[in-house]
């Protein structure tokens, strides 16, 4: 329970925190199982109730629920969060009982040694009720997609920064193998993008619902993608973008595909890697001559990119044009999708086309 919430100024202005109205609250939430088998009071709340005097969250990692009951009740694993560094505080066990036709709930902690979700049993043979007062009633989100949505972009954000290695265990397993390879290169990704991943917010998405899971794809103020597919309720695996694995639809298009169309398609392709701060798939697709020459080292490719192309760009595709059978040049112009800057850069694509959806690109260095 958090203190913060109950601070409120005296008759001199300082800074006081009502005991009384946190102590309340605190029962008003609680079980009345709870209540009961511990004989709790409002006076002697605190010695079954922790406090923190910190502003925090709890971002829940896994929950379990239990069918047989009239009410449902589940129990959340997750990480108590501290806001102003993010930092976690405790991990905590709670079992949240709902009533959702009267809209009601109530909660009760769960303290002792547990190290998994599944030590923990929330079948009990106790009669759940849930009478309404000032504190326990909920209101439905207007958008339980949305609310998903919301949820998921925004656990991803705080588990990447706090907690590199739960983030990297959610991603899918393929996808995390080809796209990153070892949770060493992962945590690595994140250091050089701490700033950038601490403001990413879901700016539109899309939801697909397929027999055994449902694919949430969320774009982000930046173009980026985020690919949740859930199984069921904090069961889901992530992916970061469309290009890594292959994707049987981008493969059925681009086969049908004129030779104009398969630059674009690889273009902006290339871009997004660019914009996801992929560095090292996007180094892959260089022409081996043009690399040789300018960029030896994916360290070297990476800082001029960061130095003189937008680090969030969009593409228009000005002019296309076939010199070479294979080998065809594009010439674009780039935008600053973050509009923090009006510049236009101006620059040509040369690709050539190799087997399959395979491609190798160069680009005109800048001066």
């Amino acid at each position: 329970t958090n203190s913060e919430l109950f601070k409120e100024s005296d008759e001199n202005g300082n800074i006081i925190i009502n005991e009384n109205d946190m102590k309340t609250c605190i029962y008003n939430m609680l079980s009345k199982q709870y209540i009961d088998r511990n004989n709790i009071s409002i006076n002697n709340i605190y010695n079954y109730v922790k406090t923190i005097d910190k502003n925090a969250e709890f971002i829940p990692l896994e929950i379990k629920k239990n069918e047989n009951q009239n009410i449902s009740s589940y129990l959340i694993y997750g990480l108590e969060i501290d806001n102003m560094d993010y930092n976690v505080i405790d991990e905590l066990f709670i079992i949240v009982n709902i009533d959702y036709t009267n809209k009601l709930f109530s909660v009760e902690p769960i303290y002792g040694n547990y190290s998994s979700i599944n030590q923990i049993s929330v079948n009990n043979q106790e009669q759940i009720s849930i009478n309404k007062n000032n504190d326990n009633v909920f209101y439905s989100k207007n958008s339980l997609d949305e609310n998903i949505i919301n949820e998921y972009i925004y656990n991803y954000k705080i588990l990447t920064l706090i907690k590199p290695e739960i983030t990297y265990n959610l991603l899918d397993k393929e996808y995390r193998e080809a796209r990153f390879g070892s949770l060493a290169n992962f945590e690595a990704y994140v250091d050089k993008n701490r700033k950038e991943i601490s403001q990413i917010k879901a700016d539109s998405y899309l939801v697909n619902t397929y027999d055994n899971y449902t694919e949430y794809v969320i774009k982000d103020q930046y173009g980026n993608l985020y690919i949740f597919d859930q199984k069921a309720v904090l069961d889901y695996t992530v992916k970061l973008d469309t290009y890594t694995l292959k994707q049987e639809k981008f493969d059925s298009t681009y086969k049908t595909a004129t030779n104009k169309q398969k630059v674009m398609m690889n273009i902006d392709k290339f871009f997004q890697m660019i914009n996801a701060n992929d560095y090292t798939t996007s180094y892959k697709l260089l022409n081996n001559n043009f690399k040789a020459l300018n960029f030896k080292t994916e360290e070297s490719f990476e800082n001029y990119m960061r130095q003189n192309i937008f680090t969030h760009a969009d593409v228009t595709y000005v002019k296309f044009s076939d010199e070479i059978s294979g080998v065809f040049t594009y010439y674009i112009e780039l935008t600053d999708k973050t509009k923090s800057s009006d510049k236009k850069i101006k620059m040509n694509v040369v690709m050539q086309l190799l087997e399959g959806t395979d491609y190798q690109l160069s680009f005109e260095i800048l001066k």
